[in-house]
């Protein structure tokens, strides 16, 4: 059995992470909006985190379905947070990573993942990350004190955690990992592999 792993995301040209971006985020996710993606806890810490930052931002980037669409703006009225969450939608590429150097903060909370490319892309993007401790966040993410690793459930801690990025305790310069595989350093394994087997 030839075990790989996945390439690391990289972030192009002007959106490189040791470039200057205006912050007017303070806050992203980005996922399905569904309950296993965490799309309800990220607005339940939301609540938190405004309640000790008032006026706090955050985007939400995914494909959402038409009744998920209807209890967010439900739950963001309920609490007066419409006027500062923004359902962005599906986004391509280029515009996730502009909104992803535009924020402070990305919030992780899924429940279920297979890897994990979206905190790479945030770190990569040299944005701090807060996550639930997943299995698959300890095999893909760096071990660095951008990424703070929260017990699954425990919102208090992971509200702390994202007041504490918002609030400067991760510098920039601490956010970017080294460099992993390439998406080409994989293939070739995976070709060796392949190569090795048919010989």
């Amino acid at each position: 059995i030839e075990v790989t792993r996945n390439g690391t995301p990289t972030v192009e040209g002007e959106l490189a992470a040791d470039q200057a971006s205006e912050k007017t985020w303070d806050g992203i996710f980005i996922g399905r909006h569904t309950a296993e993606k965490g799309i309800f806890d990220a607005l339940e810490i939301w609540r938190r985190v405004r309640e000790r930052r008032p006026g706090a931002r955050l985007v939400l980037i995914g494909a959402c379905a038409p009744e998920t669409k209807r209890q967010i703006e439900t739950l963001t009225d309920a609490h007066g947070m419409s006027g500062e969450i923004e359902l962005a939608g599906v986004v391509s590429d280029r515009r996730k990573f502009e909104l992803l150097r535009a924020s402070r903060v990305l919030l992780a909370p899924s429940r279920v993942e297979g890897w994990g490319f979206v905190p790479l892309e945030a770190l990569y993007a040299g944005v701090p990350v807060v996550c639930w401790d997943l299995a698959a966040y300890r095999e893909a993410l760096p071990d660095v004190t951008a990424v703070a690793r929260v017990h699954a459930g425990d919102l208090d801690r992971f509200t702390d955690h994202v007041l504490g990025a918002l609030e400067g305790n991760v510098r920039a310069a601490e956010v970017i990992p080294e460099p992993g595989h390439s998406w080409g350093d994989v293939a070739a394994r995976e070709w060796a592999a392949v190569v090795r087997e048919a010989a």
